[in-house]
């Protein structure tokens, strides 16, 4: 049931009105979110030896960001030298923490009064994700700098892909 004095009351309506440059900066940390999980998604691929595209998203695609560093990180695990794993493994904190940055920002209730905004968890296991899910108000400088992060984590998950792909440790049968 929708109430009819949703759209008279001024509390609503200052909140739903967002400002443009949180607009665009919550576009851009969610554009660097995409690139990071089709990063993890090509180490994956690249770590199985998988050089069809379309095998590499039947592999990947319907997985979340935690079961695919999940999968990363065990592949990786696999390798001789573990020089990539170690990589992967310092990178998966940051991962983690944007990724509940991003699921605060996206299933979130936003509100935005003068120069701050606040994304409130509207789901309870959203708890963990720090200032957002408390709802403690943010500027568009600050989600910007999310977007930074985000695409910082990115370029270190690719530049762990080289070629050729290491060898697999042996394992006696």
């Amino acid at each position: 049931m929708t109430d009819p004095n949703y759209e008279n009351d001024e509390f609503w309506a200052a909140a739903i009105d967002i400002p443009d440059d949180f607009k665009l900066a919550l576009a851009d940390f969610i554009i660097n979110f995409g690139r990071l999980e089709l990063a993890i998604d090509r180490l994956i691929w690249w770590a199985a030896g998988v050089d069809n595209r379309e095998i590499g998203k039947a592999l990947t695609a319907r997985l979340d960001i935690r079961p695919k560093c999940e999968m990363a990180e065990a592949m990786l695990a696999q390798f001789e030298d573990n020089t990539v794993w170690t990589k992967f493994k310092a990178q998966k904190k940051e991962i983690e923490d944007v990724t509940k940055r991003r699921n605060a920002v996206v299933h979130g209730w936003w509100a935005a009064f003068g120069e701050t905004a606040v994304a409130m968890s509207i789901r309870g296991k959203q708890a963990g994700a720090g200032a957002f899910a408390g709802g403690k108000p943010f500027t568009a400088d600050d989600l910007g700098k999310d977007g930074a992060r985000t695409k910082k984590v990115e370029r270190a998950v690719l530049s762990l892909i080289s070629v050729p792909t290491p060898s697999f440790r042996k394992h006696e049968h």
